[in-house]
C-alpha cells in the first residue's frame, strides 16, 4: 500500500513528538496554536502551513524535513523495510530452491 506525503508526514510527528515526550498540549502551547490544531493535524483532519511546520520542527530540535521521510518513523520504516525484505527473501529461496532441484535433477540422471 502506497502512502501519501501527508501520511507519513502525520505518523512522523506523532513519533517525533511522542519521543521528545510532549504531549499534544505541550507542542501546541510552544508554537502557540491550540491542542484541538494539533489533534486535528495528528488526526488529518488538517494539515499544517509550512511556517507551521518549521515551528514545529524546531520545537522537536529535527530539520523539518524528517517529518516527511519514509523511514522518519519506525512505523513507515517497517513498511518500507518489509517490501524490500520480502523481495530479498523471495529472490533467495527461488534461487535455492531452482539451485536444489537442479542437483537432484543430475543425481537421478547420473544413475543411468
Amino acid at each position: 500500500m502506497e502512502r501519501t506525503l501527508r501520511q507519513i508526514f502525520v505518523e512522523n510527528l506523532k513519533y517525533y513528538r511522542q519521543k521528545k515526550r510532549f504531549s499534544q498540549l505541550a507542542l501546541a502551547m510552544e508554537i502557540d496554536k491550540s491542542v484541538n490544531y494539533i489533534n486535528g493535524i495528528e488526526n488529518n483532519n488538517t494539515f499544517p502551513s509550512i511556517e507551521v511546520i518549521e515551528q514545529i520542527a524546531k520545537v522537536l530540535k529535527i530539520p523539518a524535513s524528517k517529518l516527511f521521510e519514509e523511514q522518519g518513523s519506525p512505523k513507515n520504516a517497517v513498511i518500507f523495510d518489509k517490501a524490500a525484505f520480502m523481495q530479498e527473501i523471495s529472490s533467495e529461496l527461488y534461487t535455492k530452491i531452482h539451485d536444489d532441484i537442479e542437483r537432484n535433477i543430475e543425481q537421478v540422471l547420473n544413475r543411468y
